[in-house]
């Protein structure tokens, strides 16, 4: 069982206190002072006309020290004392909590905020999003004629990686014979897109992708040699073989081979030639 006392309680009962215990020096004075004997009165045993016995010396209280004070008396229990203690820690644990709370609402606020705004974006790219769908069904006509004509230049292309652009082939081969030599047939064998030229399977002789046979006629004997290094300068030339020469009505003709490779291709149809 625990027992309060009220300030005012305190108060009386150290008053009583005081009251019951006078000071330690006033006691101390009160029981050294002697009886003094009455004026003119004698003492016991002398004569009147005699030597009177001098009056005892006061008591001197010069030095003597008040020992404590207002005395005090602490009657609060340990249990208050403890009880107060307690409900300071728990004043404190609740501004911890509160503190913690205040954080916790804080952060929750701006990643709540954070959150709305990325909301906002998401909404406002899906929408982007949507009317960019919506023109591209708009147009869809539009990206079918573009595939299609994508699948037609790679056809083309394809398609036209063999062609050699014969007519400036054959000028540049007259120009490399002599003047008075002209070309009376072209026969040639070149690979199609489909279909690899066939390779030569002699030693020494290059890659080629086609055959060009050239009958020339000449109004004096052609010289062969000369015709030979003349067809050098040829683009894709690789390689030259003469043939028979024949005079026919005061003409000689000649036949010579004469094998290309890739660099006779015009290149018009590839993305090179665009």
């Amino acid at each position: 069982m625990k027992f309060y006392l009220t300030k005012k309680a305190q108060l009386e009962a150290q008053g009583r206190l005081q009251a019951a215990k006078p000071p330690l020096a006033k006691r101390a004075v009160e029981e050294a002072a002697p009886l003094s004997p009455s004026a003119g009165m004698g003492v016991p045993g002398s004569s009147p006309g005699g030597p009177t016995v001098a009056a005892a010396a006061p008591l001197q209280t010069k030095g003597i020290a008040t020992i404590g004070g207002v005395p005090r008396v602490d009657l609060l229990p340990l249990e208050v004392r403890a009880e107060r203690r307690g409900a300071q820690n728990v004043r404190r644990a609740w501004l911890g909590v509160i503190g913690v709370a205040v954080v916790a609402g804080i952060a929750t606020g701006a990643a709540t905020l954070t959150s709305m705004q990325a909301k906002d974006e998401l909404a406002s790219t899906q929408g982007e999003t949507s009317a960019l769908t919506a023109q591209q069904a708009k147009y869809s006509k539009v990206r079918t004629i573009e595939s299609k004509t994508t699948l037609i230049d790679a056809a083309r292309e394809v398609g036209g990686s063999t062609d050699i652009d014969w007519n400036s082939y054959l000028t540049k081969l007259q120009a490399t014979l002599p003047a008075d030599t002209t070309i009376q047939s072209v026969s040639v064998d070149s690979a199609t897109p489909l279909t690899p030229y066939t390779q030569s399977t002699a030693a020494l002789q290059g890659a080629r992708i086609g055959t060009v046979t050239v009958t020339v006629s000449s109004p004096t004997l052609p010289s062969v040699p000369k015709l030979l290094n003349g067809l050098v300068s040829l683009p894709g030339y690789v390689d030259a073989t003469p043939g028979t020469v024949t005079a026919v009505d005061s003409a000689y003709t000649a036949n010579i081979v004469i094998h290309i490779n890739q660099d006779a291709f015009s290149g018009l149809y590839t993305k090179k030639g665009k």
